[in-house]
């Protein structure tokens, strides 16, 4: 900023957002994406990530607003047909028709990015769109390709899992893994 390089801030203050979210800094994430949305107004990378984050954040709290962010980060996503927007956007957005019992949506939001994931060869990616596939009911993937803690989702070892996600510093990630295990 003190460069007036402010696009760039606010690109890494939306990423941050999602590092927040996924390492359990519920209450930050939000404060930093709406930051971030309020200083970018444009179409742009950092409101994308920033709308991605908060309509996660919302999906998981039960907050029906949620919808609101992850159709906008669609509109904006779809505009560019990149991978390094539609792959958060499409991940988020199966997620929330999973976690709402919507497994056809789940498919359709997959559908949308797997071909250029696959060809990109996006380990996380891959791994996280194979996952929501798994839990809709598609296809199971061996894991080959994936990252480790979806690997080890996608061969059924919840425990294995959880101890990746756990490394990686996500806890939320760790407890969906657990949640699918055999243990009480």
């Amino acid at each position: 900023r003190s460069r007036d390089l402010d696009r760039q801030a606010l690109y890494m203050e939306a990423w941050q957002a999602m590092c927040d979210l996924y390492q359990g800094r519920w209450d930050a994430a939000g404060e930093r994406a709406q930051a971030v949305l309020a200083h970018d107004p444009q179409p742009s990378t950092a409101r994308v990530v920033a709308l991605v984050t908060l309509g996660r954040l919302r999906t998981r709290r039960g907050d029906p607003a949620a919808a609101d962010a992850l159709d906008e980060a669609l509109e904006l996503a779809s505009r560019s047909q990149t991978l390094q927007r539609l792959g958060p956007t499409c991940v988020a957005r199966a997620e929330a028709a999973w976690l709402r019992g919507a497994h056809d949506d789940v498919e359709r939001e997959v559908a949308r990015v797997w071909t250029l994931a696959a060809a990109k060869g996006q380990p996380w990616l891959v791994g996280e769109l194979a996952y929501w596939r798994m839990l809709a009911g598609g296809p199971v993937a061996n894991g080959d390709g994936c990252a480790p803690p979806y690997q080890a989702e996608l061969r059924g070892d919840a425990q294995a899992a959880a101890d990746a996600w756990h490394a990686r510093g996500c806890p939320y990630e760790a407890a969906r893994a657990l949640a699918r295990g055999p243990a009480a």
